[in-house]
């Protein structure tokens, strides 16, 4: 079967009657196998809640989301954590790492969890180390990481597994532009190379250009979308014209012609 998500009518709020906060409203979105979509808006456009409902981390109010032909909304919680321990993977906002372990503990820990041999976790430990560059910080505790090392940290683990879908919810927020390069080029290669599955909400306009589409939410709805030609740099220009025109959104450097 191939991966499908289909997004039917979702909607959600927090707090209740006159105090509540509609932070998604009615979306209806469908995401192929092997998109890298990005999700745009302004702060608390409801960028975060999407991508938790999406991956069932989440339960909508109402609506469907269906993935792989199986009704996440539907399902009981040890099936849904079984799901998103097998196929998926995630890189936090808050990073969500274990200050009892160390960097290494940390990384492996979703093949770990999943009893995967020895060999194959130091084999896909050591292939990300080296792709991130972070071999130096193994045996490092968390407390001891910079934020950007944090983030570089939380990509590993959330990769190491080797998810069909990949949830990041701003993988580069706290990254330098060269950090922040190297992940989302391993991103792309793992998009393009093995057809991974990734879904990213940022708000900024450099970390979207590398997504082959990207939809826009405003005020909980989806306001815009637009599709990647393969030219970043009139990507990069669209998706900063589209941000101007709903507000809100930044960027950190300009890509260069691929």
């Amino acid at each position: 079967m191939v991966l499908q998500i289909i997004v039917k009518n979702i909607a959600k709020d927090f707090g209740k009657k006159r105090n509540a906060v509609h932070a998604i409203k009615d979306i209806d979105l469908q995401v192929e196998q092997g998109e890298f979509l990005g999700i745009m808006g302004p702060s608390g456009a409801g960028k975060t809640t999407l991508l938790d409902i999406i991956s069932s981390n989440e339960r909508p109010d109402h609506g469907q989301v269906i993935i792989d032909g199986i009704d996440m909304t539907q399902e009981h919680d040890r099936v849904l954590a079984k799901y998103r321990r097998n196929k998926m993977g995630f890189i936090y906002q808050s990073f969500e790492l274990l200050d009892s372990l160390n960097v290494k503990e940390n990384i492996i820990l979703p093949l770990v969890l999943n009893h995967a041999s020895k060999k194959l976790i130091e084999q896909r430990f050591k292939h990300l180390n080296t792709l991130l560059n972070i071999s130096d910080l193994s045996e490092r505790g968390i407390d001891d990481l910079s934020l950007g090392q944090r983030q570089l940290i939380a990509a590993a683990r959330a990769l190491i597994n080797n998810p069909e879908i990949l949830f990041a919810d701003e993988p580069t927020g706290s990254l330098d532009s060269k950090s922040a390069t190297i992940l989302l080029n391993y991103m792309q290669l793992i998009n393009k190379k093995e057809n991974t599955t990734i879904l990213m909400a940022t708000h900024d306009a450099f970390t979207a250009s590398y997504c082959k589409r990207v939809v826009f939410i405003k005020d909980g709805s989806i306001f815009s979308e637009i599709v990647n030609s393969g030219n970043r740099n009139d990507f990069f220009e669209q998706i900063i014209n589209m941000q101007r025109t709903i507000g809100g959104g930044s960027y950190f450097n300009v890509p260069e012609n691929n």
